[in-house]
C-alpha cells in the first residue's frame, strides 16, 4: 500500500478476488494485516476483514474495510505492505497450475475507494496479477537421539539404543486420524535422521505437531508382547509430541522410562551375542532375527518352540524365583539365546522337561545342556561369576564358574564345582576351564590332586587356557551314533577321537576329574611311554623324541605325565630313568614299560 495523495486517508473500501483459471483448489483463504502500521490507532472506527466463499473453490473473495474517528488514518507518504492474502494448505498436485488475484465487488459500495479530508479517490491497482505455482512446501530434517533408561546397578542412567526401528508420526487429532511420516533405523549412537519432512500440516495450515514411536525392534531381534501367532505385537514406544516444528531442522532426544525400557534392553543386548557368535563360528554364522517374548505369566525364562515358532521367553513377572522381572537381567538372556544356538545348531538338543537349579544332579543331557548356556552367558559377559539381580535390584545372586560357588539370597553359599557331569554348574565349569583367558597354577602337574584336595591354587585343577575355539570346533564338528553331541561324556569322546590336534590328556583328565567325573582319573592306559598322546597307544620312535625333547631341548610337555613315567616309580616324574627304561624297551629287548594306574 502507496500513499502519495499528499493527504492522510480516513476511510478504505477494498476488495480482492482470488481465483486460478485453470482448476487449482486450496482449502481457505485469508486476509490478515501486516507491516508496521499500527491498525488500531491509525483506523479506530472501523478495522473489518470479511471472507466470502473464501473455501478455495471457484473464486474467493476478501474485502478490507477501514475507517477512523480520531485515528491517524493511512498517513500520506506510506510506503509499506500493510495487508496480507494467504491461501492454503494446497497439495502438491496443484503444482504447475495458476493462481491469479484481482480487484472485486466490496459491498456496500461496489467500488474500490480512498476517502479523506478532501474527498475520496479510486485508488491505482492494475490487476489482475498470476503466478504459477511451484514447489512451495517448506521442509524440515528432524533428527532425534534415541536412549532407553536402564536401572541395572553400575550402569549409566541411560543407553543409547543404536539399530532400532523408529517411526516418524504426524499428530492429527482432533482434526483426523494420526499418520506415519518416515521409518528409519537408528545408527550404532542411537541417532536417527529423516531427512525433508513436509513442514505443513494438512488440517490447519501449521507446522507439523509431530511425535516418535521407537520398536524394540534392530537388525538381529524382535521383543514382542505376547507369541506372534497369539496376536502378540512389535513392542513399541511413543514420545510426548513436539508443537509446530520450525522449518529447517528440528533436533531433539527422547528417553524410553524404565517402566517400558526392557523390550528395548533385551533387543539390544541381544546383539552382543549374535555378534560373539557369527565372530567365533566362521563358517557357522547365524543370520536369522531371534524373537524374544517378554511376558507376565510365568516363573521362569525359557527357550521355548511352539510350532514353527522358535522364541526366547523372558518372564516379566515377580515371582517366587527370581522376585523381579528378567527384562534387565543381561546374564539370562545371553543363556537362554545360548539355547537357541544349540538348537540351531544342531547339537544338545536334549528333550527332557524337568525341574533343576545349579547344584541339582538331573540327567547327562540336561546337565551338558544347561552347563553350555551357563558357559556361553559367562563367555558373552566375560567374567566367569554371573549376577542376576532380584528384588527390584535390592538384592542379587551369583554363580562362578572359576571356583565352582554359587548363592542365592538368604541361603548359605553352596558349590557345584566337584558334582560330575550329570550338574550344570560342574558341566559350566568344565567348559570354563578350557576357555577362560588365564591359566591357573601349572605347579604339580603330575599329581592329579583329590576331590577333597586338589592340587592346583584355585581348587579346580584348571591348566588349560584354550580360547572357545576348540570348544565350538568339537560341539559343531562332533558326531556319535550320526548325531550331534548330546552330553559331556560324548564331549569328551569327540575331543580326543578324531579331535587330535589338541590333545591335552593330562590336563583334561584332571580338569574332568576335579568337576566330579570320576570315570576320569588318570590320561594312561594300558602300558606307559604313549608320550605323544597317539590315539592308537602305540610306543614308536615318535614318543621317545617328543620325551627327549621335553627333557633336553624345552618342548612340549608329555600329553600324559603318567605315560612318561614309564618305569611307573613312585616319583611320579619323568627323569632320565624313564628314558633309559624307554631306550632299553625299543631298542635292547629291556622289560615292558609299567602299566597303568
Amino acid at each position: 500500500m502507496a500513499n502519495n495523495s499528499g493527504y492522510p486517508v480516513h476511510g478504505i473500501t477494498s476488495g480482492f478476488e482470488v481465483y486460478s483459471p485453470d482448476g487449482a483448489y486450496w482449502t481457505l483463504t485469508r486476509g490478515d494485516t501486516l507491516g508496521s502500521l499500527e491498525w488500531s490507532n491509525s483506523f479506530d472506527l472501523i478495522c473489518a476483514i470479511n471472507h466470502y466463499s473464501a473455501t478455495g473453490y471457484s473464486a474467493d473473495t476478501v474485502g478490507f474495510g477501514l475507517a477512523q474517528i480520531v485515528g491517524n488514518g493511512l498517513p500520506d507518504g506510506f510506503d509499506d505492505t500493510a495487508l496480507s492474502i494467504t491461501i492454503g494448505p494446497m497439495s502438491t498436485g496443484q503444482i504447475g497450475k495458476t493462481i491469479c488475484i484481482d480487484s472485486a465487488y466490496y459491498p456496500p459500495s461496489g467500488l474500490w475507494l480512498w476517502a479523506g479530508p478532501a474527498g475520496s479517490d479510486e485508488p491505482l491497482w492494475g490487476g489482475p496479477y498470476c503466478w504459477a505455482i511451484e514447489d512451495f512446501v517448506n521442509t524440515t530434517d528432524v533428527t532425534v537421539d534415541v536412549s532407553y533408561a536402564n536401572p541395572v546397578p553400575g550402569s549409566a542412567a541411560s543407553s543409547v539404543l543404536p539399530h532400532a526401528m523408529v517411526e516418524l508420526w504426524d499428530k492429527n487429532l482432533p482434526h483426523g486420524p494420526d499418520s506415519v511420516l518416515d521409518t528409519k533405523w537408528t545408527n550404532a549412537n542411537g541417532r536417527c535422521e529423516f531427512d525433508s519432512i513436509v513442514n505443513l500440516d494438512q488440517y490447519d495450515s501449521t507446522r507439523q505437531d509431530i511425535f516418535f514411536r521407537v520398536y524394540s525392534i534392530n537388525y538381529f531381534a524382535i521383543a514382542y508382547d505376547d507369541f506372534p501367532s497369539h496376536g502378540g505385537q512389535e513392542h513399541y514406544w511413543e514420545s510426548a509430541v513436539h508443537i509446530d516444528i520450525p522449518n529447517g531442522a528440528f533436533t531433539t532426544s527422547v528417553t524410553v522410562p524404565s517402566n517400558d525400557a526392557g523390550p528395548f534392553f533385551l533387543a539390544d543386548k541381544v546383539v552382543k551375542s549374535y555378534n560373539a557368535w557369527n565372530s567365533a563360528a566362521v563358517g557357522d554364522e547365524i543370520h536369522k532375527t531371534v524373537k524374544i517374548v517378554l511376558k507376565a505369566d510365568t516363573l521362569v525364562s525359557e527357550y521355548v518352540e511352539r510350532g514353527s515358532e522358535k522364541l526366547i521367553f523372558i518372564n516379566d513377572s515377580t515371582d517366587n524365583v527370581g522376585m523381579w522381572s528378567d527384562a534387565f537381567n543381561e546374564p539370562i538372556l545371553h543363556h537362554e539365546y545360548g539355547h537357541w544356538i544349540h538348537w540351531d545348531k544342531h547339537f544338545l538338543k536334549d528333550t527332557s522337561i524337568m525341574r533343576h537349579w545349579m547344584d541339582s544332579v538331573t540327567i547327562p543331557s540336561l546337565a551338558a545342556k544347561e552347563g553350555w548356556c551357563h558357559f556361553w552367558s559367562a563367555y558373552i559377559m566375560n567374567d566367569a561369576r554371573r549376577v542376576e539381580y532380584w528384588r527390584n535390584f535390592q538384592d542379587s545372586a551369583w554363580d562362578d564358574f572359576e571356583t565352582g560357588l554359587f548363592t542365592r539370597p538368604n541361603k548359605p553359599l553352596r558349590s557345584f564345582n566337584a558334582m560330575g557331569t550329570n550338574n550344570e554348574g560342574a558341566c559350566a565349569g568344565i567348559l570354563w576351564d578350557i576357555y577362560d583367558a588365564v591359566a591357573d597354577d601349572t605347579s604339580s602337574l603330575s599329581d592329579y590332586g583329590s576331590l577333597s584336595y586338589p592340587h592346583h591354587s584355585d581348587g579346580i585343577g584348571d591348566q588349560l587356557s584354550l580360547g572357545i575355539d576348540p570348544i565350538l570346533d568339537v560341539f559343531l564338528d562332533g558326531e556319535v551314533n550320526s548325531r550331534g553331541i548330546l552330553t559331556m561324556e560324548e564331549f569328551w569322546q569327540v575331543w580326543f577321537d578324531p579331535y587330535s590336534k589338541n590333545l591335552y590328556q593330562q590336563e583334561m583328565s584332571d580338569l574332568f576329574y576335579e568337576h566330579g567325573d570320576s570315570t576320569k582319573m588318570g590320561c594312561c592306559y594300558g602300558i606307559r611311554g604313549n608320550i605323544d598322546g597317539d590315539a592308537s597307544e602305540e610306543i614308536v620312535i615318535t614318543d621317545l623324541v617328543h620325551l627327549i625333547d621335553y627333557m633336553f631341548l624345552g618342548g612340549l610337555q608329555p600329553a600324559c605325565h603318567a605315560e612318561a613315567n614309564v618305569n611307573g616309580d613312585t616319583t611320579s616324574v619323568s627323569d632320565i630313568a624313564d628314558l633309559v627304561y624307554l631306550i632299553d624297551y625299543m631298542f635292547d629287548y629291556g622289560p615292558a614299560p609299567a602299566s597303568c594306574p
